[in-house]
């Protein structure tokens, strides 16, 4: 009876240390093109915010002067 619960937790084990295996070989490290579009998104996302605080500074700025003139 010990030596069938022994053999159990052994496949069990090593069925473990394969799934972990597997997991492992299906997330590789990030191809250069992945890097690349990492980057190139992060760029215009900055590019983006800055136009945005531009526009908004601007606006804010318009409706204040349209409140001084009336």
């Amino acid at each position: 009876m010990a030596k069938k619960k022994l053999k159990k937790k052994k496949a069990r084990a090593s069925e473990e240390e394969e799934d972990s295996e597997n997991l492992e070989s299906t997330h590789p490290t990030p191809s250069l093109f992945s890097q690349l579009g990492e980057r190139v998104i992060s760029q215009a996302s900055i590019i983006l915010l800055d136009i945005a605080k531009d526009k908004l500074a601007e606006y804010l700025q318009n409706r204040k002067s349209r409140h001084e003139d009336s």
